[in-house]
């Protein structure tokens, strides 16, 4: 099965166009985009302004936050993105279901995405739901990148001894 991953954008940027893996410099994007590489067959940034973009795709930076919406907008952003990822699955550049996505995305950017994509037949994670910024952060630069450790911390051993770890605490 495909395995999806959704990031939020972040308000740090490079302050000209690159890939959108490199013009995101949050240090929560960072930590979720290199979980991604790790585990993601397909990577994909949620964009206040370009609604969702593939990782490598090339993007300018902009000075927008779907945190400054008001409801009504986000749901109208979030039709947005669900339209961009109905197109592209018709068209193959979009994993269709039954493929899993997770999300690392805060509560505004994902909202009106999660049930959607559901009843689209998608299998839909939101690991760090109910973190704050700092832990998010922390799960995803925890001892290791393994997905069970997105849910569960893994014990402060020095070193995740999980079969399928591959990033052991430096």
């Amino acid at each position: 099965m495909t395995h999806i991953v959704m990031i939020a954008c972040s308000k740090q940027k490079l302050d000209r166009g690159a890939a959108a893996r490199d013009l995101y410099q949050g240090t929560l994007f960072r930590h979720a985009l290199a979980w991604a590489d790790a585990y993601a067959d397909e990577t994909y940034i949620l964009s206040a302004h370009y609604l969702i973009v593939p990782a490598d795709a090339w993007i300018e930076p902009y000075n927008l936050s779907l945190n400054g919406f008001t409801a009504s907008h986000r749901r109208l952003w979030a039709n947005g993105v669900l339209a961009e990822i109905e197109w592209w699955t018709r068209y193959g550049h979009f994993a269709a279901p039954p493929a899993e996505i997770t999300m690392l995305a805060g509560k505004h950017y994902r909202r009106y995405l999660v049930e959607p994509l559901r009843e689209m037949g998608y299998a839909v994670h939101v690991p760090l739901r109910g973190l704050g910024y700092g832990q998010q952060v922390a799960r995803l630069k925890g001892q290791c990148y393994c997905p069970q450790h997105l849910y569960e911390p893994p014990p402060n051993s020095g070193f995740c001894f999980c079969p399928r770890c591959e990033f052991p605490e430096e």
